[in-house]
């Protein structure tokens, strides 16, 4: 048998290469929202730090200038009034210098990003300033119109320091307006955080979850392997490796198919070959432990009976090995037929009742009349197994219970002997292959390990089960399963 050759599927190249970049992916993806929310909240960090930045500096600087301009209406006052007193160039000078100051802070003041209420008090500033320097400009200071423009300096040292309380307002409300947004950027970080920290959970589980998947593919083919399930195709789909891998574990299945074929082969081969050379020792010790050939001494019949018991023995072993061999291919090789079970386990113990009254164990036995479908011969292969087990492990004069009903569409058949039990180290290979327990029989006969082997395998092969039930009363308990006929199904 070869190994399937696997296929890429539709979406094979857009597979990761190797199990470590699909990791690497995973990681990532999942990165990937926790990033964008930490770039979102630096630009709107950034933003938040411009924005102040813009409204400190304009504040200060609408501040700042109000301040100077209140000042400098101060000193162009004191400068013509004390012009108009003295009648001293320098102090006219000194008008038009702090004149000058006046209009290029002004100016200055109108290029900043004002509100519309500010530009329209500097610009009213602006215009009655100029007023007042065309009527300085061409009246004397010492005429009506000068001291009445003079006079007006005042009111626009009130109108700047109006402009000055209204600057130091709008800084609150600046203020007041960046707290808001520091707030709602802050509202918006938090549901943004409250979406994305679960976004990227769900996607570190879908990806574990999804490494699961792939790592139970591998689990469940090595598990059918170490069943012995060694038709079913391996294939394992995800990253390439891992498909490379499951090739690996389909061609492993191949060579384990072609290694069981040689054994059951080897089996079969030995087993018939060892069968007649068997039956001529055994029938010559018959002969000498009968002294049909003439008498023996004490020792020669002690010889002749130790050959007797261990050809029965060996002859025991192939027999096992020829029921293993042929339980081992898991099929029903006659054509199955409807059989009465009760009536078969009656044949059954008839031929273990001289092994019984020599042990003296009584058989305690409870049939219910049940119809299964199957092999009879190896329904009664099961049947013998089970008793001969029970009779080798009950002491004299003790009792093995067999019991028969039927349980919801389901023979079961129960056999309780009275020895010793399994131990619980034991329990779990007890239907290994060529496995023996602690517990070892009386008797010259050992057992091969294969019976409860043999059993199993034919209880499967009817669709049936087996178990060891585990209870408090002594000795070994097993309980065996199997379909009942269609006809008994009816209610």
């Amino acid at each position: 048998m070869r190994a399937k050759t696997y296929r890429p599927g539709r979406f094979y190249w857009v597979r990761p290469n190797s199990f470590i970049t699909l990791i690497l992916g995973g990681f990532l993806l999942v990165a990937v929202p926790l990033s964008a929310g930490l770039i979102f909240a630096a630009v709107q960090m950034e933003y938040l730090a411009r924005q102040s930045a813009v409204a400190v500096y304009k504040s200060v600087q609408v501040t700042q200038g109000s301040r100077i301009l209140v000042q400098q209406l101060i000193a162009m006052e004191r400068a013509a009034r004390q012009f108009q007193v003295l009648d001293d160039p320098a102090l006219y000078q000194a008008y038009m210098a702090n004149r000058r100051k006046f209009r290029d802070i002004l100016e200055q003041m109108l290029e900043l990003p004002l509100s519309e209420a500010q530009r329209q008090g500097f610009d009213s500033l602006a215009r009655e300033e100029s007023a007042i320097y065309d009527v300085l400009s061409v009246y004397t200071l010492n005429s009506e119109a000068g001291k009445q423009a003079a006079d007006q300096f005042l009111g626009l040292a009130r109108q700047a320091r109006a402009l000055l309380a209204d600057s130091n307002q709008l800084v609150g409300e600046e203020v007041d307006a960046l707290q808001e947004t520091a707030r709602e950027a802050q509202k918006s970080l938090f549901w943004q955080a409250l979406g994305l920290i679960p976004a990227a959970g769900l996607l570190a589980v879908l990806f574990t979850f999804l490494i699961r998947g792939y790592f139970r593919q591998l689990d469940k083919s090595i598990r059918r392997l170490g069943n012995g399930d060694f038709d079913t195709p391996i294939e394992v789909t995800g990253p390439r490796d891992l498909e490379v891998l499951g090739q690996q574990l389909d061609w492993l299945r191949c060579r384990l198919v072609e290694l069981e074929e040689t054994k059951v082969k080897f089996l079969r081969h030995v087993s018939h070959e060892l069968k007649t050379p068997l039956a001529a020792l055994r029938e010559g010790s018959e002969l000498l432990c009968d002294q049909v050939i003439g008498r023996l001494s004490a020792q020669q019949l002690e010889v002749a009976r130790i050959l007797r018991s261990n050809s029965l023995r060996l002859q025991k072993l192939i027999e096992d090995m020829l029921r293993f061999n042929l339980a081992g291919t898991n099929q029903i090789e006659r054509v199955p037929e409807v059989v009465r079970l009760d009536q078969l386990i009656k044949i059954v113990l008839s031929d273990h009742i001289p092994t019984s009254l020599s042990k003296q164990v009584k058989f305690l036995v409870d049939l219910d009349p049940v119809k299964i479908f199957g092999d009879q011969e190896r329904l009664k292969i099961i049947i013998d197994n089970l008793i001969s087990n029970a009779l080798k492990y009950s002491p004299p004069g003790s009792s093995v219970e067999i019991k028969l009903t039927q349980e919801e569409g389901q023979a079961c058949l129960e056999v309780h002997d009275s020895g010793s039990g399994v131990a619980p180290e034991d329990s779990a290979r007890i239907f290994d292959s060529f496995y023996q327990g602690k517990a070892q029989p009386s008797g010259p006969v050992k057992g091969t390990g294969l019976g409860l082997s043999i059993v199993r395998e034919i209880v499967f092969a009817h669709g049936g089960n087996i178990e060891l039930v585990k209870e408090s009363r002594k000795g070994a308990h097993f309980r065996v399963t199997l379909p009942l006929a269609v006809e008994e199904r009816r209610p």
